[in-house]
């Protein structure tokens, strides 16, 4: 009881004040104390900052403190919903930005339809000027949130988004295109791209058919039109070999590795041995150069299938076609 006397005597006269807490002697300011309405002759609380501070740190992440900031939350978002209902009853709303009331009409809210429907921007008209928007020469221009340049509010610069009230998405298209290039070098971004490829190319034909167009103009690229001819290739590991036709040879072989190393090789046989054996143990030939005729490089290939076959070779070509065979009778 002493001690509390002479702490408030201490505080009237030296305008000087003990922490109950920490015991420590603080100039009565509010830098070192809270302030305090109730309760109190001074008009500050009792304990320091320091302490306070410590006491509500602890308290903020125990179940009871928890409860209590959920229940803060809770409070607040319901006088936001109660006072949101109060102002569309009146057909009013308030700006995002600078928190003033205005009539919800196209004066002073910006409309965009969105699905036949009419949505009016958060931000008044003012500030969704001032924020990201600007009109030059009676067009609008929107600004990029990160190159931050203005730039005409088109679909020809921005990606459209249904979520947003402009319409557009906040990034232009460059600056998209470059983050979602960058992402896509990340190991979750080649994970994600795959599963979407392989997503796009089970269900959407157009997409196969777009990707397949794509990959010829690539090899063709590559390897340039190519040999027209018969080739072979063999595996040295048995001495097997697989004799085929193609208007461009070098293209050709590409396709046959291709499905080999993605194990969905048409010939089960030479897919088998390529498993098992491994890509080092085989060797790709040209066996003969011919013009670009589709007949002439059957026969040749039917003629060197046969010699081979009469030879005793073991070969991965299953059987000659009908027409291989209605050639070679003609010719004998």
């Amino acid at each position: 009881m002493l001690l509390r006397h002479w702490r408030f005597f201490m505080n009237q006269d030296l305008k000087y004040k003990f922490c109950i807490k920490c015991g420590q002697g603080k100039t009565l300011t509010a830098e070192n104390f809270y302030r305090r309405t109730k309760g109190s002759s001074d008009g500050f609380h009792n304990q320091c900052k320091e302490c306070m501070n410590k006491h509500f740190k602890g308290y903020s992440k125990s179940a009871a403190g928890l409860a209590a900031e959920k229940r803060k939350k809770e409070k607040k978002k319901k006088q936001r919903q109660d006072f949101t209902k109060t102002l569309q009853m009146q057909n009013k709303r308030q700006c995002s930005k600078c928190k003033e009331i205005f009539p919800l009409t196209e004066s002073y809210y910006k409309v965009t339809a969105r699905q036949d429907k009419k949505v009016y921007s958060k931000r008044c008209i003012k500030c969704y000027t001032c924020a990201n928007h600007i009109i030059e020469e009676g067009k609008e221009k929107k600004k990029c949130s990160v190159c931050q340049e203005y730039k005409p509010a088109t679909t020809k610069y921005f990606h459209s988004a249904a979520h947003q009230t402009s319409g557009l998405y906040t990034t232009c298209k460059v600056c998209k295109h470059k983050k979602s290039k960058a992402w896509k070098k990340t190991e979750t971004g080649k994970i994600a791209t795959r599963k979407w490829r392989r997503q796009k190319w089970a269900n959407d034909p157009a997409f196969r058919a777009k990707q397949t167009e794509r990959h010829k103009r690539y090899i063709k690229k590559k390897w340039g039109n190519g040999v027209s001819g018969v080739y072979e290739i063999i595996n040295h590991a048995n001495n097997k070999s697989y004799i085929g036709e193609s208007k461009a040879i070098n293209m050709r072989w590409h396709d046959h590795w291709r499905k080999l190393r993605a194990n969905r090789h048409e010939n089960k046989r030479i897919q088998d041995d390529y498993n098992t054996y491994g890509e080092d143990n085989f060797e790709y030939k040209i066996l003969l150069k011919l013009p670009d005729d589709k007949d002439i490089r059957l026969l040749e290939e039917a003629k060197e299938i046969e010699s081979r076959l009469k030879a005793g070779q073991e070969l991965y070509n299953l059987q000659l076609s009908i027409k291989q065979v209605k050639m070679l009778s003609e010719e004998r």
